[in-house]
């Protein structure tokens, strides 16, 4: 039983759409808060932290929805559109797009979306040099 044109257009606005959006809003204020960590334990506190908001509409779904419903979904099948398929590029590389577009993600973040430090040139380094030098040294003596 295949679903109407108009049918899957209302199914994107009504359920693709939010998803999708809430997933970017997430993405970005977890790496703005992640970004914005100033020590080790505490990244990996909010790293904890944002994973348990991340999964929390799979605890609410096992929580909430009735076993036998679960059951259902767990054994529905989507048949795929042709039985065989043959083999090129996309077939074997259309399981790299997710890498590629965090790789992406990662990138434009650092490069042109990230507040947290505005106006970041890369120039800690001497800074930080100068820092650790001081510091180590005050340590070893």
């Amino acid at each position: 039983v295949g679903l109407t044109k108009s049918l899957k257009v209302l199914l994107s606005v009504l359920i693709f759409l939010p998803w999708m959006s809430i997933t970017m809003v997430i993405l970005h204020l977890g790496c703005r808060w992640l970004a914005s960590t100033e020590d080790y334990g505490d990244l990996i506190l909010n790293a904890v932290a944002l994973e348990f908001v991340l999964q929390l509409n799979v605890l609410l779904y096992q929580s909430v929805a009735p076993q036998k419903s679960r059951e259902t979904l767990e054994n529905t099948r989507v048949a795929p559109p042709w039985r065989r398929e043959r083999a090129g590029f996309f077939v074997f590389f259309s399981g790299a797009w997710p890498a590629l577009l965090s790789l992406l993600w990662v990138y434009l973040y650092i490069h042109h979306i990230q507040s947290v430090l505005p106006e970041y040139q890369w120039d800690v380094h001497p800074v930080c040099s100068r820092y650790l030098t001081t510091l180590l040294s005050s340590e070893g003596g």
